[in-house]
């Protein structure tokens, strides 16, 4: 019995560090401006979340993990947890984001979804493999705010 029982909890132990396959991504935003840019995520009318990125820096803003190891990034965005994301430079200039004209019908400036420097969709990201291992894959989204997007939200 304690043969059988040691097997047993041995077997438990080693076959609970096998480290199952995932894959995971990491939304980066970086500021390649001169100003400091507001982040706000929104759920119709309410806030879900808000961060600033510095003059000449980035952020992690979100990250994500699915089980199973792929080869491809596939986008989620679970880090807006929203259905638009305005954008704020230098507290005054605005524009909004969203992953599709037909939700909204106010008055802020957007960006044309069919734009690849929309945020809410994956071809404003440039995307590259951070680290690979064995048993999984990590994926770098990075979003890169220009001086270009800053002269757009001024206009």
């Amino acid at each position: 019995m304690n043969k059988a029982f040691s097997i047993i909890l041995l077997y438990t132990l080693f076959s609970s560090c096998i480290k199952e396959e995932s894959t995971n991504h990491e939304y980066i935003m970086e500021n390649k401006t001169g100003v400091k840019i507001d982040i706000i995520s929104y759920t119709g009318s309410t806030v879900i979340k808000e961060t600033s990125i510095n003059p000449n820096s980035s952020i992690v803003y979100a990250g994500d993990s699915f089980r199973g190891k792929h080869g491809k990034a596939n986008l989620f965005f679970p880090g807006y947890g929203g259905d638009s994301i305005l954008i704020i430079f230098e507290d005054k200039y605005e524009v909004l984001h969203v992953p599709n004209k037909s939700i909204y019908s106010g008055i802020r400036k957007t960006i044309d979804t069919n734009s690849n420097r929309i945020i809410v969709q994956e071809k404003g990201y440039e995307i590259s493999i951070k680290k690979e291992t064995r048993k999984s894959i990590t994926f770098e989204a990075v979003y890169t705010f220009t001086e270009a997007d800053y002269e757009f939200a001024k206009q």
